[in-house]
């Protein structure tokens, strides 16, 4: 009889101990690195970090006989400990924003945040119950391209004073360094708040859609609903004429509409569940139905498990922050959307995490990693390639506007080369 052993060491503890910092992964990891060719192939990398595991008595990972095979990693305590992001939930490590920074998750200090890990085990396991049953069949999945864009800055000329246009023009003349900005700034300002909001620099939601329609792709859009907290700075609330003028297009269009929680929602369920409750009654009020509701923490403030608390008991279908501000990457290991778990509570989630693989001010910002146009391009396909590997889904965020960053036009072409290069990833 066939068999396949599996290490077990983070569900062989008891089980009080096992959502435990002294659970928490060994530094450094052991490496295997891989040189049967048909293991290989399943991996970003042939050298391959352990998260949990360890050699067995032959002295390497894997032992393999006609009808036997063991395997000295830990598949399914690996995969948990990324996914349930259990480690930010037990390290009290945080940023200025009362986030988790990247430089102190396991996956950064070891090396693999650009790779998804747990797909790599996924691939291993099967390729191993394979070779033990030829004849097992496996869901079938396919790549998807999942784009979204939180609306930060829904417009960025209306209703703001002439002193602070006469700033940003300035900034454009400083940072853009575009001369003919400024006067293009000010033309539009004028014709923007005498009622062709159109004009208004931060209203690309039909370019936007323009792009994804050429491309079979509908998309979604996460509103912030009004200001819950004062470091929020959207200053139009969802029941704005001008905004619901937005939510009739995108719907009208076909595409999503979701929730984009403003500053410090992230743990606070009474102000998170009013910002939910008012864009879904305008929605409602303006006939727009949809199945399926999500979106985005702003900032991508996130904590373990609480956040994922206060969206399922909001009502919400899936979550997709789950990325670092910092650098494009897989903060869960997975390429994947999964079903969350609470770790804190120790029950399974109703709500979906749709994991973020890129934002678009990760590569764009200069405090980040300051790229130029073609860099970002080339680096989204590298990551849109491993995410096909492996039939996974490359989910992107590309803000509808930043002053800071590019001008409007090049963010938009910028955001069609990176759409465009899925026909190149799939061909």
């Amino acid at each position: 009889t066939a068999s396949l052993t599996i290490t077990e060491m983070l569900f062989a503890n008891p089980a009080d101990r096992i959502i435990d910092l002294a659970a928490l992964p060994k530094r450094p990891l052991e490496h295997w690195y891989v040189i049967e060719p048909e293991f290989k192939e399943k991996l970003t990398n042939p050298d391959l970090p352990i998260i949990y595991g360890g050699k067995l008595k032959s002295g390497y990972f894997l032992e393999i006989d006609s009808d036997r095979i063991i395997f000295g990693l830990d598949v399914f305590g690996s995969a948990f400990f990324m996914m349930s992001r259990m480690e930010e939930y037990l390290r009290d490590d945080a940023d200025a924003m009362k986030r988790f920074p990247l430089k102190s998750t396991l996956a950064m200090q070891e090396g693999f945040y650009n790779r998804p890990i747990v797909n790599e085990y996924i691939e291993l396991l099967w390729g191993f119950l394979l070779q033990l049953w030829p004849k097992l069949e496996r869901k079938p999945r396919e790549f998807r391209l999942l784009t979204s864009h939180d609306v930060d800055t829904p417009f960025e000329q209306l209703g703001k004073e002439f002193s602070r246009i006469v700033r940003a023009c300035l900034v454009d003349l400083a940072v853009i360094k575009n001369p003919i900005l400024p006067l293009q700034r000010f033309a539009n300002w004028i014709q923007v708040n005498h009622g062709s909001v159109q004009k208004d620099f931060a209203y690309t939601y039909d370019a936007l859609m323009d792009i994804e329609d050429e491309h079979n792709i509908k998309s979604a859009f996460y509103f912030i609903t009004g200001v819950t907290h004062p470091k929020t700075v959207n200053q139009f609330p969802i029941e704005r004429t001008e905004m619901r003028g937005i939510l009739r297009a995108i719907h009208r269009r076909g595409h999503e509409i979701g929730v984009h929680g403003g500053h410090f929602t992230f743990n606070d369920a009474d102000n998170f569940r009013t910002e939910v409750t008012r864009i879904r009654n305008t929605c409602l009020e303006e006939g727009i139905e949809q199945t399926v509701w999500g979106g985005r923490q702003h900032n991508l403030q996130w904590r373990a498990p609480t956040t994922w608390r206060v969206w399922e008991e909001a009502g919400l279908d899936y979550d997709s922050t789950l990325t670092f501000s910092e650098q494009p990457g897989f903060r869960c290991g997975i390429c994947y959307e999964y079903r969350t778990y609470d770790v804190e509570r120790r029950q399974p989630l109703r709500l979906i995490e749709r994991p973020l693989v890129v934002m678009d001010v990760s590569f764009i910002r200069k405090d980040y990693m300051n790229l130029t146009y073609q860099q970002t391009v080339t680096e989204s396909i590298k990551l849109m390639a491993i995410c096909k590997k492996y039939n996974g889904d490359f989910t992107l965020l590309w803000h509808n506007y930043s002053q800071k960053l590019f001008s409007r036009e090049n963010l938009l072409a910028l955001y069609r080369s990176i759409v465009h290069a899925r026909s190149q990833i799939e061909g």
